[in-house]
């Protein structure tokens, strides 16, 4: 798990003024839990992801990159481009900051499908 999720995790909980019982109750999960996921040791669930972005106000699609999942509309576009569905299939070797990049190349550079 990369540590950039937990790091964003506690960014965004530290804003909000709540503490990780308070977040933890919040999500219904453990509060050991939710301190492995901010210190990059645990590994979310898309929906755990959705809620915690939903809970603190954060950007769902980059929280998702960030947890190493694929957002709704990348997953859309490798539906409609096999190029780009293989491309994805590459990023779980890609470092945090090279995710970053692509996510937001595919996400931002509308490119139509071949």
């Amino acid at each position: 798990m990369s540590r950039g999720f937990g790091v964003e995790l506690r960014r965004l909980r530290v804003r909000e003024k709540l503490t990780q019982r308070q977040l933890a109750e919040l999500l219904g999960v453990t509060n050991s839990y939710l301190s492995k996921l901010e210190t990059g040791e645990g590994s979310p669930g898309e929906e755990l992801v959705r809620g915690i972005a939903e809970q603190l106000a954060g950007d769902e699609e980059m929280l998702l990159v960030l947890a190493g999942k694929v957002p709704p509309a990348l997953a859309e576009r490798a539906g409609q481009d096999e190029e780009f569905a293989r491309f994805l299939r590459l990023l779980p070797n890609v470092s945090e900051d090279g995710l970053g990049i692509c996510y937001a190349a595919a996400l931002y550079h509308q490119v139509p499908p071949r």
